[in-house]
């Protein structure tokens, strides 16, 4: 979701749900998702200011 801030920015609010009998077999790999996950947040905001500057 993009949300318009009062300085003029937009905050980008991102987020994964995981349902069914497969979830279980995600745990192990949680760790390694939220990391990557992380990774594609910062080379997100990083092209995006990029772009604006």
């Amino acid at each position: 979701m993009l949300t318009a801030q009062p300085d003029g920015t937009t905050e980008l609010t991102d987020s994964e749900e995981f349902h069914g009998a497969a979830v279980a077999e995600l745990i192990p790999a949680l760790g390694r998702l939220r990391e990557e996950h992380l990774r594609f947040g910062a080379a997100l905001q990083a092209r995006v200011e990029g772009l604006s500057g």
